[in-house]
């Protein structure tokens, strides 16, 4: 199953915006290159949650971690290219 991967892919998408906080100040969503960027990536973890997991993992509980971490930065989730 790919819960580890899955679930360390996770780890870095929601550590990201604290980490650019730290380094650079404000919020990566405001990035005009690397907001989009770290977007999307949230939203091809949701994808891969459409292959083989386990039932240990939550998958709905994932999905709504992600598209609430993109919100928070000040994307739509439900928009796919934040580079418009």
């Amino acid at each position: 199953m790919t819960d580890k991967a899955i679930l360390t892919m996770l780890e870095g998408f929601l550590a990201y915006p604290h980490e650019y906080n730290d380094a650079i100040g404000g919020k990566v969503g405001d990035d005009a290159i690397l907001g989009p960027e770290w977007a999307n990536i949230g939203m091809a973890i949701i994808g891969l949650l459409q292959g083989p997991t386990s039932r240990r993992l939550y998958c709905g509980l994932i999905d709504g971690q992600i598209r609430e971490a993109i919100e928070a930065q000040g994307y739509n989730p439900d928009i796919e290219d934040w580079n418009d």
